[in-house]
């Protein structure tokens, strides 16, 4: 939550895809317990650039309220987010974020196929990309 909302709404105004580690668990934490560390909900108005996040109920509410101010700031916006969790109840959101393209981002497919074999399989499939990238494994079939 240290990363800004003016830090995100830079980001968003260059043409370019993002890859966003999204940790909504310490967010509900935070809207919870009003944490101390790091300002407690000072904090998430900061990381949320406004105070959409108190009209969260859940988790889920919180990635989706972040997804629609995304959606404010760059309209035109392509968002799919991708929940990993682990066996050690360990999660957090893997927010991508893309321009719309005039075909309507055909290439999407695939990504999306990706999204559901990560999190029907998170451990496992983050296992394998980390084997990927560093050579010890080749393809990412499971």
């Amino acid at each position: 939550m240290e990363f800004s909302w003016q830090s995100m709404k830079k980001l968003l105004n260059i043409r370019s895809d993002i890859l966003l580690t999204f940790m909504h668990r310490t967010c509900w934490r935070t809207f919870c317990t009003n944490e101390v560390t790091g300002n407690g909900h000072k904090a998430l108005t900061n990381f949320f650039g406004n105070e959409s996040w108190k009209n969260a109920t859940n988790e889920e509410n919180l990635i989706e309220i972040y997804k629609m101010n995304i959606l404010k700031e760059r309209n035109d916006a392509v968002i799919l987010s991708t929940q990993i969790k682990s066996s050690s109840n360990f999660s957090y959101t893997l927010i991508f974020i893309t321009h719309k393209t005039e075909g309507d981002n055909p290439w999407m497919k695939s990504i999306r196929e990706v999204k559901e074999e990560i999190e029907k399989h998170s451990d496992l499939a983050v296992k394998m990309s980390l084997d990927i990238i560093k050579n010890r494994q080749a393809t990412l079939d499971f």
